[in-house]
């Protein structure tokens, strides 16, 4: 199901830099929830901002943060009306930038957080904020009039624990140190 969106972009007389801010009101729907404690209702509601701009030549920016009410309503149950809604954080955020210093090559780096989140529709079960640093590089180049770009990338650089996210009673583990290598070909 489709959620409304209102987008509101806003760039430069230059169109090097932007402001994409967006409110999502979602209809309500059934949550997350195991089905030993089905929920009635489960409304999130949030706004979110996005950006992107070249602040100085050849550096690029693009950067996001959400935040997200959730609710649980119309349950019937104590325990659990009014609750915050299993497996959403209440926000997020994301930064990716990268810098070409020489032709074709290209370095970026990715910071990714995101909040606090429940694991069972009465919120006993709180599941920690985490966040995440990557790296990665491409080079793009032409030969026998093709162009070829490998990349490289490095995601969870730190090699950090964390729980990604709480899904019908369940935990998702986020991934350890993971290396991806790929290589596009334009023909």
């Amino acid at each position: 199901m489709a959620w409304p969106r209102w987008p509101a972009p806003a760039c430069s007389p230059a169109d090097d830099a932007g402001l994409t801010p967006s409110l999502a009101v979602p209809p309500s729907q059934g949550g997350n929830a195991p089905p030993v404690a089905p929920i009635k209702e489960q409304r999130n509601r949030g706004i979110e901002l996005g950006g992107f701009g070249e602040p100085l030549r050849g550096v690029r920016v693009i950067a996001g943060i959400a935040y997200i009410d959730s609710k649980q309503t119309k349950t019937g149950v104590a325990a659990t009306e009014g609750k915050h809604g299993v497996g959403v954080p209440n926000y997020t955020f994301n930064a990716e930038w990268d810098l070409p210093w020489l032709a074709g090559l290209t370095l970026s780096g990715r910071y990714l957080q995101t909040g606090a989140q429940y694991a069972d529709v009465a919120n006993r079960v709180r599941v920690p904020s985490w966040n995440r640093f990557d790296l990665g590089a491409r080079y793009s180049f032409k030969a026998a009039q093709q162009r070829y770009t490998p990349r490289a990338a490095v995601e969870n650089v730190a090699n950090k624990a964390y729980w990604a996210s709480a899904y019908g009673g369940y935990l998702v583990q986020g991934a350890p140190r993971t290396v991806k290598l790929s290589m596009t070909v334009d023909f």
